[in-house]
């Protein structure tokens, strides 16, 4: 079936306690079932503020009636209204500290007026670890058919567009092709037979690779060493450091860590049953490293010291025991 979406409202916005406000701006205009809709989610903050990746499965849930129409209760088993198929971050250039935003694509599937969800996020404020949240508001849209109607006349049936071409250029091509593969193995096979044939080299063994401990120590001690800091190049200093202790934290634990946002990172760490330990002591040295990449803060040198500290410690997680070292000697 082909439908149309109209839209009945431009944005849904909330407003928290301490100025943190949410926004869904919809694209104008009409659309058929099956097109994308790329949604804007935006959120003003105070500068520094951290945000946890928007889970907007909840848009993918059987919609609720709109206004207007009589309430009923949800169909668990019937199909959603719309899917969602990715959410993504936008970077903005220069960087905005005080906005962050993604966008999100999803697509419709059933016509007739049907309302958006809100959609709640988490975040926490600079130098607070209390999780908070912030929500849009609920939009209003109206899904219109495109069929025609019964007194409409049904389209004519259009001319061919493509026509099937003649097969006798594809079997010479063909012929050609397999004359040359032929040709070529027997002048390489001559070739080969006057050649006389190369002893290989004995296969060395391949090094054993470097554990993710001493790896992690050795990029921390050349990153130090860099001169970044002495530069001003801070943002790439805590960007490069980030790398460092995400890198040893998914070789150490065996997840990959590395393009990972900082709440995606901390997930993993409980799924894979960590001690909260050390999710306690990552999250706000990543929390430090964002705000220096996302949100422009330049740290004080006694700052900057404490988030080298904090990385020391989590890569001494991955420091070999000296039972092991002693290979249970002692027993």
């Amino acid at each position: 079936m082909v439908v149309a979406l109209a839209v009945a409202a431009l944005a849904g916005m909330l407003r928290a306690a301490d100025g943190v406000e949410a926004r869904i701006t919809l694209p104008a205009g009409e659309i058929t079932v099956g097109d994308p809709v790329i949604l804007k989610l935006t959120v003003t903050h105070p500068p520094g503020a951290v945000f946890d990746y928007p889970d907007a499965a909840k848009l993918s849930a059987p919609a609720a009636p709109a206004e207007g129409q009589p309430s009923a209760e949800p169909d668990s088993s019937a199909p959603p209204r719309f899917l969602v198929e990715e959410v993504r971050p936008v970077e903005a250039n220069p960087p905005l500290p005080g906005e962050t935003s993604w966008t999100i694509r999803l697509r419709p599937f059933a016509p007739g007026d049907t309302k958006l969800p809100a959609l709640v996020l988490t975040y926490r404020m600079p130098g607070s670890s209390e999780a908070r949240s912030v929500a849009t508001q609920p939009i209003d849209l109206h899904v219109m058919s495109v069929l025609k109607s019964d007194k409409e006349e049904p389209s004519d049936i259009r001319d061919p567009w493509w026509l099937p071409r003649a097969l006798w250029p594809w079997i010479v091509g063909v012929l050609i092709v397999l004359a040359a593969l032929f040709t070529g193995r027997a002048l390489w096979r001559r070739w080969r037979r006057r050649t006389p044939v190369a002893i290989p080299e004995p296969v060395r063994p391949a090094a054993p690779p470097e554990p993710a401990y001493d790896r992690a120590r050795r990029e921390l001690d050349r990153l130090l060493a860099s001169g970044l800091l002495t530069q001003g190049r801070v943002k790439e200093f805590h960007v490069l450091l980030a790398e460092i202790v995400k890198r040893f934290l998914g070789a150490h634990f065996g997840f990959d860590a590395l393009d990972r946002t900082t709440q995606e990172v901390l997930t993993d760490l409980e799924r894979l049953g960590v001690e909260t330990s050390v999710a306690s002591a990552l999250r706000p040295f990543l929390a430090s490293c964002d705000l220096v990449k996302f949100a422009k803060h330049r740290p004080e040198s006694d700052q900057i010291d404490a988030t080298v500290g904090a990385a020391r410690a989590l890569i001494e997680l991955g420091r070999p025991r000296v039972a092991e070292q002693a290979g249970g000697v002692a027993a």
